[in-house]
């Protein structure tokens, strides 16, 4: 996928280097390993979601909206030739559910992915995108993170420093709001914005 979507950021194959390490053979020469020319960085922006699909985000809509935010996003990026990966936790694991690639035309393959349940991981979340983050992020020309989260976790993520530009993406719509979204962002030094409010991901 990400060869066809042009992701791919090696310059292929040097043919010159790995002729000259080969090894004369009676028949001529024996490529012993093909060197590859060093890694390019990638003209595109690569854009990294963490999506909260614990069980409070059933109530109140939350994880519908946030499906909703994501399918105008998905249509946009495909348009931008953006780069998406997508980590989603809930229980206490977190999946990668995309890439790194450019979204396809359609986004339904991938909502039908997103089913609720479970507690909020949230602090393993941010440790498993902030480890992409830094192994991916010298590849692109700019990553952005975005968390999208109704924000209902008790983890303490005091210590945890993000690598790149931040958006906290608020979800909660309980009649009585705990506004954690917004402490979260203070915690990583983030932006903040409530789903309500958002246009498609930028």
């Amino acid at each position: 996928k990400c060869a066809k979507a042009g992701f791919f950021h090696h310059g292929g194959i040097d043919w010159l280097a790995s002729l000259a390490s080969a090894k004369p053979v009676m028949r001529g020469y024996k490529i012993r390993r093909l060197i590859f020319k060093p890694y390019k960085k990638s003209a595109h922006s690569l854009h990294v979601l963490l999506i909260d699909l614990s069980a409070s985000t059933l109530s109140n809509r939350a994880l519908s909206q946030a499906k909703g935010l994501l399918a105008g996003s998905w249509k946009k990026a495909y348009k931008k030739r953006q780069a998406w990966v997508v980590f989603a936790f809930q229980g206490n694991t977190v999946k990668r559910l995309f890439g790194p690639a450019r979204p396809a035309p359609s986004a339904n393959t991938f909502l039908d992915q997103l089913q609720g349940g479970g507690n909020t991981p949230l602090r393993l979340g941010l440790l498993t995108a902030c480890k992409f983050i830094s192994l991916q992020q010298a590849r692109w020309l700019a990553v952005k993170l975005f968390i999208i989260s109704d924000g209902r976790s008790q983890d303490n993520i005091q210590d945890v420093r993000l690598p790149c530009a931040c958006v906290v993406i608020d979800t909660e719509n309980a009649a009585i709001r705990l506004g954690r979204c917004r402490q979260i962002a203070r915690q990583l030094d983030a932006d903040y914005m409530h789903i309500n409010h958002m246009s498609p991901l930028n």
